[in-house]
């Protein structure tokens, strides 16, 4: 280890020379360095363990004093003062108002300038140690911060005494307000009862994994993974827990999103590819139908029935087009359209359907629900999806379909199955809420089929707007879908 480094400033250098050799006399153990100023000490600084700082006086040395301060941040160097004012109370205080740690006036006793020195010289190491410290605090916040995990420290009786941001944001807490609260009260009420056993297995030296339900701050439920790693003290014996958390079961959710949009993007590829196919079929159709028109000119009832064929193929062409669009994420066609206007349209054929009473609840609160895109191609995925949840409910029941404005930040926009970039929109929730439990996010039975190719056409759809759709099956609920739609710009 390197032997102390005393800096000696001074803008007098007979002055600086003379502190200088009056150090070394007394304290030979150390280095030392000159400087004339604080800007021509910056070689030194990082390595200085203390200032001896030369002045005809401190209030005319507070601006070098302030300057070294910043220069020197975050790291604490004791400065000590040789001034040409006088001893005393009146001088001590003034030292301390300009903010040296020790101040002496000449003639300096060589003794007690080496003594003031050693004193300072402590000072210095654990102002040191303090910021290696605080360094690796950082470092370590940031690591744990930036975790996949919550983490959380708690003591005996399971009372939190640290949490990670991760931690709180899993948890649906704040931090700060975690601290002091016990693991218990966070739990939803069917878990209280066994958590005092996870708890005295710990207490006897055993890691536990165990499935816990969190309520958080808004009262939602937050099914988590917890590993609680006991901590023992300097005599061995239970001094608390290292608690991990982790969100398994939403990571398996994004990566069935993951598959199921993978899926979904594939069925409607294909079906674009088979629409691209037919429109050829389609084409050769339609000419040779435009050609048997005009040679019936003197069969005016024929030629009306080739009219009624090329009618339906235009019909035929212009759905046809629809599907290519969809299959290959591409809108036929863009403009304004309001989603509320749809929804509404949507809600009155869902309740006039014939096969089974379906209750349609709109809560659409949304204060703006215009995109941009194509309307009949948004109408025909907001038809196919809202039948696809009304096909899930065997006995009828009732639907939810509500809309809100959200702002998706940078953060907000990971690990969606499909991506998309930060903005304004419209978030459209289509539910089912007849409570009867959905094994699957497409609903099995001899519709099966169909109902994959509806879901299919609706993720082309949504994609091609440069919006999301998520499917799940909130627990003891039916289906349920959530949408995201870019807003248009206002104005």
């Amino acid at each position: 280890m390197p032997s102390p480094l005393l800096l000696v400033i001074s803008e007098n250098p007979r002055r600086s020379r003379a502190l200088a050799d009056l150090a070394g006399e007394h304290l030979p153990d150390w280095r030392l360095a000159t400087a004339a100023s604080v800007d021509a000490a910056q070689g030194h600084l990082e390595a200085c363990d203390v200032v001896l700082l030369a002045t005809s006086g401190l209030a005319a040395a507070a601006p070098a004093i302030r300057h070294l301060r910043e220069q020197t941040f975050p790291l604490y160097i004791p400065i000590l003062a040789v001034t040409e004012e006088g001893r005393g109370s009146a001088a001590e205080q003034k030292s301390l108002e300009a903010g040296v740690d020790d101040a002496l006036a000449e003639p300096v006793p060589g003794d007690e300038l080496a003594a003031r020195i050693r004193i300072l010289l402590t000072v210095s190491q654990v102002s040191r140690d303090l910021a290696t410290v605080r360094r690796r605090e950082a470092v370590y916040r940031q690591v744990i911060d930036q975790a996949a995990v919550g983490l959380c420290l708690v003591d005996q009786e399971a009372v939190i005494t640290f949490a990670s941001q991760p931690m709180a944001d899993l948890a649906g807490h704040d931090a700060q307000h975690l601290v002091g609260k016990r693991i218990e009260d966070l739990l939803a009420e069917e878990y209280r009862r066994t958590f005092p056993q996870h708890l005295s297995r710990c207490r006897q030296g055993q890691m536990e994994v165990h499935e816990l339900v969190l309520l958080g701050d808004d009262g939602r439920r937050r099914p988590l993974t917890a590993l609680s790693h006991p901590v023992l003290d300097e005599a061995g014996r239970f001094a608390g827990c290292v608690v991990a958390w982790a969100d398994l079961a939403g990571r398996d959710r994004r990566e069935h999103q993951a598959r199921l949009a993978e899926r979904m993007d594939s069925v409607a590829r294909l079906a674009g590819q088979l629409a691209h196919d037919f429109n050829n079929s389609l084409t050769i159709i339609l000419g040779n139908a435009a050609l048997l028109r005009r040679s019936l000119n003197n069969q005016p009832e024929a030629a009306g029935l080739v009219t009624e064929i090329i009618r339906a193929g235009e019909k035929a062409a212009a759905l046809n087009r629809r599907l290519v669009a969809m299959g290959f994420g591409r809108l036929a066609a863009a403009a304004a359209v309001d989603v509320h206007e749809l929804l509404e349209k949507i809600a009155d054929e869902m309740r006039q359907s014939p096969d089974k009473p379906i209750r349609v609840d709109l809560e659409l609160t949304a204060e703006a629900s215009i995109t941009q895109g194509d309307e009949e191609q948004l109408h025909t995925a907001l038809l196919h999806l809202a039948q696809t949840l009304r096909d899930a409910m065997p006995y009828g029941g009732a639907m939810t379909i509500a809309t809100r404005k959200v702002t998706l930040e940078p953060v907000d926009c990971q690990d969606r199955p499909v991506p998309i970039p930060p903005g304004d929109y419209l978030e459209l929730t289509v539910a089912d809420r007849s409570a009867v439990p959905v094994p699957a996010a497409v609903p099995a039975g001899p519709q099966h089929e169909a109902a994959e190719l509806n879901l299919a056409g609706v993720f082309a759809a949504i994609r091609a707007h440069g919006g999301s759709i998520e499917l799940n099956t909130p627990e003891g609920q039916g289906l349920a879908c959530l949408l995201l739609l870019p807003l248009a710009a206002q104005g």
